[in-house]
């Protein structure tokens, strides 16, 4: 799991078990600019018998804050 937003933590990733089929953790959604969005990127690599891979991404996007937006 990455994350575009040069400001985030360790911790704003929980309970991900890397290595694994892991398909349940949080991502923090708030961010330092409130101006930009925070894009997470989840990345799945699966091996075969004989050791082909296939790796496969999802985002998840933290929209940027529109509350002063008229």
């Amino acid at each position: 799991i990455t994350c575009n937003d040069a400001s985030m933590e360790a911790s704003d990733i929980q309970d991900a078990e890397y290595g694994t089929l892991d398909l349940t953790f949080k991502l923090r959604a708030l961010k330092a600019n409130p101006t930009m969005e925070r894009i997470y990127t989840i990345t799945y690599t699966a091996t075969d018998i004989a050791g082909n891979n296939k790796s496969v991404s999802a985002t998840v996007t933290v929209p940027h804050d529109h509350s002063g937006d008229k």
